[in-house]
Order: structure tokens, then C-alpha cells, then sequence
């Protein structure tokens, strides 16, 4: 919603003049997580369990073995299996680039691998994706009355991002990787998904 600032005018130009006020439309506020379409790409492609493993790692991302491992190891949780309850998905480039045995040359390799796989979002998808992520912005007020979105599929990409505890910024947050990962949170389908998709150009 637009706020309206006063700003003082003070003129100098007659002695003893009044103050006047010119009415002015603050900036609308949006989201202020900025993401990183390569990034995102990089993310969604490893975090997709029923494509990205050690072998695809290995082998068509010419990534070290033993890095390919540790990398799958992290996202797979306790397991080692992708695609259960207790897999830990790689959320960040920061937590990325934190696990053991991953550098520039790996990170390099796994950017373009994620684009030659087609995991590079449009522009559309990013500011989805930006907006959907940023934690401090959208809540279910935005995503039900601004977006339009269906109240329990509204609450059900809240739920999936912030993770059990329902809090935002803890361990156990989920946030969205690709398009695929949102249209996959029960309630959404192709209704909604065309609801968030275009929410960011009606609002900013």
C-alpha cells in the first residue's frame, strides 16, 4: 500500500513567507532478498533428487568424486537417501560453497552444469522465487489478499518455506529452489501458479 510523505518546501526567495507542503507518493516497498538467477540455477539442479546424484555429480558435471560425495552427503541427511524426510537441502550459495572439498573450479562446473540442464530460471521465475524467499516480506497476508493466491495453498508455501517450527530463519527452513518445487506444494496448481508468477509485476 502507498504511503503519502510531506515534504517541506521552505522558500527563501520572499522574506516572510509561508511554509507550503507538496504532497509526494513514497516508494513502494517489495522485497529485499536479491537473488541470483546462476545461483538459483545452481541450487534447484542440486537440490533435484530425482535427477542430481554422485554419479551425475561425477560424471556429467566433471566434479571430484570424493567433493561429488560430500556434496550429496550433505543434501541426503542421515540416510543417504534424496527425496526423504530427513534430507537437508542446500539453501544458499553460502551453504553450498561451505561444504567440504568445494571450490571455485567446483562451483564453476556445477553452474554450468545446472544451465545445460535447463535449471536457469527466467526472469519471471526469479522474481518469483524473490519474493516468495524473502522471509522479512511475505507473509500470508501478501501471498492471500495482495497476490490473490487461494488461502490454503497460501499457507501451504509458507509452511513448506519456513519449515516445522514454523519460524523464519532457523535451521529447518525450506525455501524454494525452481518453479517445479513450488507448483509441487499441495493446493497450488495452475491457478495459483499463474497467480504468483505474475504477483510481482501487479505489486512493484
Amino acid at each position: 500500500m502507498k504511503t503519502v510523505s510531506f515534504v517541506l518546501i521552505a522558500s527563501f526567495l520572499v522574506a516572510g513567507c509561508e511554509p507550503t507542503f507538496q504532497e509526494t507518493a513514497a516508494p513502494t516497498q517489495g522485497p529485499t532478498l536479491k537473488l541470483n538467477a546462476e545461483e538459483v540455477a545452481m541450487l534447484a539442479f542440486l537440490n533435484d533428487h530425482t535427477l542430481t546424484d554422485t554419479e551425475t555429480l561425477d560424471v556429467d558435471c566433471q566434479i571430484r568424486s570424493d567433493t561429488a560425495q560430500e556434496i550429496m552427503d550433505h543434501r541426503n541427511g542421515a540416510d543417504g537417501e534424496g527425496g526423504t524426510w530427513d534430507d537437508n537441502a542446500i539453501d544458499t550459495f553460502a551453504e553450498l560453497d561451505e561444504i567440504f572439498g568445494v571450490g571455485r573450479l567446483t562451483l564453476e562446473r556445477i553452474a554450468n552444469c545446472a544451465t545445460s540442464f535447463g535449471y536457469l530460471p527466467t526472469i519471471p521465475e526469479l522474481d518469483m522465487l524473490q519474493l516468495l524467499n524473502d522471509q522479512t516480506y511475505a507473509d500470508l497476508e501478501l501471498l492471500d489478499i495482495d497476490c490473490g493466491l487461494h488461502a490454503d495453498a497460501a499457507r501451504n508455501l509458507l509452511a513448506h518455506r519456513d519449515g516445522p517450527d514454523g519460524e523464519t530463519g532457523t535451521a529447518d527452513d525450506n525455501l524454494f529452489h525452481s518453479l517445479a518445487e513450488v507448483d509441487a506444494v499441495p493446493q497450488m496448481g495452475i491457478w495459483n501458479v499463474n497467480k504468483l508468477m505474475s504477483c510481482p509485476d501487479r505489486l512493484f
